[in-house]
């Protein structure tokens, strides 16, 4: 016999394998927990939610008030979250980091609150996974298109010959001068 959940919204018995989408959270002994609604009834709330301007206002605007009354809480846990489940980091560690590097970027210097973000991001090796330094958002995009040292090197060698004259820049494009 299939396990039964009733739907808040609708209170029927439904399977709760098939019928029931499962929420993200699991119970301590593994067990993944299920929405309270129906599949039925979640795609029928949803498709209300898109189809009602005036209710999609509502919505949100009962959301913005809930995130801005909840004092960055929401922000925190977040944050402590995915340091933990992407780079094995504590909230504890990153803003000891954080005070190791001056509250300063690796790379370029620039201090956190002077930055695009105005915050620090994890740099990490992507192959192992080992953490790096912390960097500030340009510096982070700008290394993570770098995937190898040697593309690393060819840019610096690229800069150093823009900085000694030996390519010149014409129309958007770079040359040997002759």
């Amino acid at each position: 016999m299939p396990n039964l959940l009733k739907c808040v919204r609708c209170g029927e018995l439904r399977n709760a394998e098939s019928e029931f989408h499962f929420n993200g959270q699991y119970y301590k002994d593994g067990v993944k927990k299920k929405r309270k609604d129906c599949v039925y009834c979640c795609r029928k709330r949803r498709s209300e939610y898109f189809k009602n301007p005036e209710k999609k206002l509502q919505i949100n605007k009962r959301r913005r008030r809930h995130y801005q009354t909840d004092g960055g809480a929401r922000r925190e846990r977040n944050k402590r979250n995915s340091l933990k489940q992407l780079y094995g980091l504590t909230i504890e560690r990153f803003h000891e980091m954080r005070k190791e590097q001056n509250y300063c970027c690796a790379c370029c210097g620039l201090h956190e609150s002077k930055s695009t973000k105005g915050t620090l991001y994890v740099d990490h090796d992507h192959s192992t996974g080992k953490v790096r330094a912390l960097l500030c958002n340009r510096c982070n995009i700008i290394l993570g298109q770098f995937d190898t040292v040697d593309k690393l090197k060819r840019a610096m060698a690229l800069i150093g010959l823009i900085n000694n004259g030996v390519v010149v820049e014409r129309d958007g494009n770079y040359f040997i001068k002759e």
